[in-house]
């Protein structure tokens, strides 16, 4: 018996002592391999280049965030926080985060109509220990003065009518093509898919969409296709394709009953090849789905 301060204490063992110690030890080490910690999803490119008067949403998706992590974005000229959280701090109302419920991994900074003195470092950071950062440079040109340059660096163009109407569960993709201006001076691959102004974010191919990205070097363009293993009601929708400092382009995709669909293709062929509806009227449509539902 070991006595502490002339009391009797725990028996003393250095087998009990080593015991504790080792116990002690399990117990971090289990909370260190158990836990997740936060990271940045990998970009390829960090340089954004934009006009003035452009809207520029700089990207920073987090994943494994926990719910007392905060993502800020911080401008490094003067070190001074824009936004933190889903607040912004800015006297600049310019500035905003781009933020959903539907994509909780993403925490873009929104600057709208940038400016030439908006050139400079930006980083998006979590208050992890330690300190998550991810740097971004935006170079903002001024626009000329003979008006011959754009404020966008390029335009996207999808392919196709701008209203498609698809069966359910029928397999589907849409082609966008980015093509850059003869001011832009690198090309980026990094093309984005947003579904009502929510970002597109594939699960490592084991969803049912996916996004495939090539350059076509001889042309100077990018090309981007949304596939769809097959479609369902929830996929209708505008959906947008962009990059920063590209001026985006959208259609609408609406899902049709299988049967109703068969049934326009028989007896109205043109109608199934997904004309857009400013080609036949709104009204024309509705009322030919519902003809057809009575069949």
């Amino acid at each position: 018996m070991r006595r502490i301060n002339g009391v009797a204490g725990v028996p003393y063992s250095p087998k009990f002592k080593f015991s504790l110690v080792c116990f002690l030890c399990i117990t971090f080490a289990s909370t260190d391999v158990l836990g997740k910690s936060a990271y940045f999803d990998d970009i390829s490119t960090r340089d954004i280049e934009a006009t003035e008067g452009q809207t520029v949403i700089i990207p920073c998706t987090v994943r494994n965030l926990s719910h007392e992590k905060i993502v800020s974005w911080i401008r490094m000229r003067d070190v001074h926080i824009l936004t933190s959280g889903p607040h912004a701090f800015a006297s600049d109302y310019r500035f905003e985060v781009v933020h959903s419920a539907g994509n909780e991994d993403f925490w873009g900074l929104r600057i709208r109509g940038v400016k030439a003195d908006d050139t400079g470092q930006y980083e998006c950071q979590v208050n992890t220990e330690p300190k998550l950062s991810l740097a971004y440079k935006l170079t903002v040109s001024k626009m000329g003065s003979d008006n011959t340059q754009s404020k966008w660096l390029g335009h996207a163009q999808i392919q196709g009518p701008r209203e498609t109407f698809v069966q359910h569960g029928s397999p589907f993709l849409i082609t966008c093509e980015i093509f850059p201006s003869v001011y832009s001076k690198n090309i980026n691959l990094q093309v984005w898919w947003l579904l009502e102004d929510t970002q597109i974010q594939p699960q490592n191919g084991l969803a049912r969409v996916s996004i495939e990205t090539s350059q076509n070097k001889a042309a100077g363009t990018v090309r981007s296709i949304l596939k769809f293993q097959y479609v369902t009601w929830q996929d209708s929708g505008v959906y947008t394709c962009l990059q920063p400092s590209v001026k985006k382009d959208s259609i609408k995709l609406v899902i049709v009953e299988a049967e109703s669909s068969e049934a326009m293709q028989r007896d109205f062929p043109d109608f199934s090849k997904a004309v857009p509806l400013s080609f036949i009227g709104s009204a024309t449509v509705l009322s030919l789905i519902a003809s057809m539902m009575l069949l």
